[in-house]
């Protein structure tokens, strides 16, 4: 017998009995909140002509990435367990995503024929008589016919005329990855490895091989990430979070720099004449501001080796650690700036590292 959240108070479940054994829904009736019957569902909302149920036997923050299916308002007659999105629309019909597609059911759960359907995942909403909304990330607008008058492909513009727009992928059902695409060089083969590059390195954060046997086990994952070129070096910024449904998330950030003449992808190492040295000074350097505020770091010093993640600045060096590294998930990731002034004597100025973007 397990007692339901307060927001369903004054309420008691029992199954309906015509549905199959691993859908069993559970009726509301008044009287003491109790149940026995599972999957249990912990978030039943209303809506204007159907009822949302998701499928799901965990209660809290996972329901809400669990799969729904609508009910008549009788709760009579249902759709499968398909949907991830469901929103009303107007007072007949109800906006829904099954992740491949956007459509509209009406109260007897049909698709209606005066409503369009769109390839993709997102909802899109009335807006006077237009559709307004989001396609695969971006926001779309449309007629009521489902001809698309305006989308949003978060274009920007680079040096050297290049451009760059955005698109999304989705590993999971509940988890994008967001990466740019490269358009405009006039050396297309060169444009293509680029662009090879930033997907790769977009991608390399789905690490998750769903199990068919346990579909509620998966992370969150977001990725986004952005591209900018200066003179000969382009930048990729990528911020993951990902969670696992525990007290918190986590977050990486990963900055990839590749010369945009040969497709190079440059390491810390590259900068300097001597690596071996440069870690060295670096490192010190790190070790010393973290003597500044001893106690909020695993150890008193950093080694050489562990400096990996690097943020190139206008005027200087940003050395950063992930989560968890160097010190508790409170301190976020630690990050350590060095103006050049103080390391010029290390950098390799002749070298194509620094000569990309200097």
């Amino acid at each position: 017998m397990l007692w339901l959240s307060s927001y369903i108070q004054n309420w008691q479940m029992t199954k309906i009995d015509h549905l199959p054994t691993k859908h069993k829904l559970l009726h509301f009736t008044s009287s003491t909140p109790t149940i026995d019957v599972e999957p249990f569902f912990d978030a039943v909302r209303r809506m204007q002509r159907v009822t949302i149920l998701p499928e799901s036997d965990t209660i809290g923050t996972r329901t809400y990435y669990s799969k729904k299916a609508l009910f008549s308002r009788d709760l009579q007659r249902h759709t499968d367990w398909i949907f991830l999105e469901a929103e009303d629309f107007d007072a007949r019909y109800t906006c829904v995503s099954d992740g491949s597609r956007i459509y509209y059911l009406d109260a007897d759960l049909n698709q209606p024929a005066d409503m369009p359907a769109f390839q993709g995942r997102g909802l899109m909403l009335a807006d006077g008589p237009l559709l307004r909304g989001t396609i695969n990330g971006h926001l779309t607008v449309a007629d009521r016919a489902g001809n698309i008058l305006m989308k949003d492909q978060d274009l920007s513009l680079l040096e050297g005329g290049v451009r760059s727009r955005t698109v999304t992928w989705y590993p999971h059902e509940h988890s994008f990855i967001t990466y740019p695409v490269l358009e405009g060089m006039s050396d297309t083969g060169l444009q293509d490895e680029l662009n090879r590059v930033i997907e790769e390195k977009a991608k390399g954060f789905w690490r998750f091989r769903p199990d068919p046997e346990d579909p509620y086990f998966f992370p969150i994952v977001e990725v986004y990430s952005t591209v900018q070129i200066k003179k000969d070096l382009m930048h990729i910024d990528l911020l993951e979070y990902e969670y696992w449904f525990g007290a918190h998330g986590g977050h990486t950030w990963d900055n990839v720099y590749v010369n945009i003449r040969n497709g190079k992808v440059y390491t810390l190492d590259d900068l300097f004449k001597s690596p071996a040295e440069a870690r060295k000074r670096l490192s010190g350097k790190v070790s010393e501001a973290m003597a500044e505020e001893r106690g909020k770091y695993f150890e008193d010093e950093v080694q050489p080796e562990q400096l990996q993640r690097f943020h190139l600045e206008d005027e200087g060096l940003l050395i950063y650690f992930d989560e968890y590294e160097i010190a508790p998930y409170a301190a976020g990731m630690p990050e350590f700036y060095i103006p050049y002034s103080e390391i010029m004597d290390l950098i390799d100025t002749e070298g194509d590292f620094w000569r990309a973007f200097n």
